[in-house]
């Protein structure tokens, strides 16, 4: 019925078993804006649209994503987290808007 179908070996990968230490730093925002930017409007909008709190990770490869996160979409939010992996920033969670 299926002549067409074949069976093929399964690719080897590679593995990393090596996940890195992590560590997860809670940040209380001291700032408080009364407006928000359009780049927060943007992240926050399906949390406002659907009415429900869900988590948004924001990735930190650079020095002014960090600054832009920080200043711009954190303030709002009442649950704000660094992750850290190998002491090194990876991205910021944010939920609770």
């Amino acid at each position: 019925m299926f002549d067409w179908i074949i069976e093929i070996k399964e690719p080897q990968f590679s593995l990393n078993d090596e996940d890195g230490q992590l560590k997860i730093e809670r940040i209380e925002s001291a700032t408080a804006l009364n407006k928000m930017s359009v780049v927060c409007q943007f992240f926050a909008s399906i949390d406002a649209i659907t009415g429900n709190d869900g988590l948004t990770s924001f990735p930190t490869p650079t020095e002014d994503s960090l600054t832009t996160i920080m200043n711009e979409i954190a303030p709002h939010y009442e649950d704000v987290k660094k992750i850290f992996i190998n002491g090194e920033l990876k991205e910021i969670n944010v939920r609770c808007l």
